[in-house]
């Protein structure tokens, strides 16, 4: 906006500016830069139809679909910030030991049913 105007002003104003038009300072959700809506859209209509060919192929059987997800849990320490005397370079010393544990789950989505 400085340059803008030519003229200093303070960054306060470029909150209030934007706060002007309804935005808000939010953490955004990650999604992957590869990540292609129209072809996971796509993907989906495709695993209908291929349910229907399996339940086909094995007349027998009980075909159902189930999502899975896992998740790694654990420590690893974080140092975030420590007291030092002003002059002196704060030193903390960590003990890197990773502790990890796998959780894995399934979920009919039809019905709920977990395992």
């Amino acid at each position: 906006m400085s340059e803008h105007l030519e003229r200093p002003i303070h960054p306060q104003r470029g909150w209030e500016y934007l706060r002007s038009f309804e935005m808000r300072l939010k953490v955004p959700r990650p999604a992957h830069d590869k990540g292609e809506i129209t072809e996971q859209e796509q993907w989906k209509k495709k695993l209908n139809q291929k349910v229907q060919e399996v339940g086909q192929k094995h007349p027998e059987a009980t075909v159902e679909v189930w999502a899975m997800d896992e998740h790694r849990l654990g420590l690893k320490p974080i140092c975030r910030r420590v007291w030092a005397q002003l002059g002196s370079h704060a030193i903390a010393n960590v003990n890197w030991k990773y502790q990890w544990l796998w959780l894995y789950g399934f979920v009919n989505p039809n019905n709920g049913e977990t395992y």
